[in-house]
């Protein structure tokens, strides 16, 4: 059987129509404005067989400063859960390893700004049981290309528990350009990083 559809209801669904097309054109239009959205994922290992006797330099507490008037409600970055994280299984090869220790492994997602307007994730993962820990920062760039620019510290501690005891044995400053869902090993006599960084939203524009 053929239903027929009456000249009012007709107009209603043109104008329904029509309205949902121009909300979509509207939200298109004003997601262009903001940055594409991604996961950062980072593992920093320590080489167990390097020497990182202590270098006797003592380090300040590094300062970090968000962002003012940014589009990501949450704030600067948005911690994932561990069930998120992508580079679980390398951790934990890493972990039973006799050649490397893992200091740092956390994700995150997070807005890509230009380099200028790029804003620092602190890396600060003190553990109590151990002298060696890093921090520093890791900053995702969106230039022509996408990078990662690394600045992580190895740090020493006398007293674990004490962060003024804390001295700088080795620093590591990379600026890696990144391509999405890539897995990144970045070599270092002491300290070596792995890194993913995986779209979650990109923008029109991008």
């Amino acid at each position: 059987m053929i239903h027929t559809v009456n000249n009012g209801k007709k107009r209603y669904l043109k104008i329904f129509a029509t309205g949902t097309l121009l909300a979509l054109l509207f939200f298109q239009v004003a997601d262009a404005s903001y940055p594409p959205v991604y996961d950062v994922e980072i593992i920093i290992l320590l080489n167990k067989h390097a020497n990182t006797s202590d270098a006797g330099q003592t380090i300040t507490a590094l300062d970090y400063t968000a962002g003012n008037n940014r589009a990501f409600p949450e704030g600067e970055f948005t911690e994932l859960a561990y069930k998120f994280y992508q580079l679980k299984d390398i951790s934990k090869s890493l972990e039973q390893s006799s050649d490397y220790k893992v200091l740092f492994h956390r994700a995150w997602r997070q807005l890509a700004y230009k380099s200028s307007d790029a804003v620092p994730y602190p890396l600060d993962s003190l553990v109590n049981s151990e002298s060696n820990s890093v921090a520093g920062s890791v900053k995702l760039e969106m230039e022509s290309d996408l990078y990662l620019d690394f600045d992580v510290l190895l740090m020493s501690s006398k007293i674990p528990s004490d962060p003024s005891s804390k001295h700088l044995v080795q620093q590591l400053i990379k600026k890696q350009r990144i391509a999405d869902d890539h897995v990144y090993y970045i070599y270092h006599p002491t300290l070596s990083l792995i890194a993913k960084v995986t779209p979650y939203w990109k923008s029109v524009k991008g």
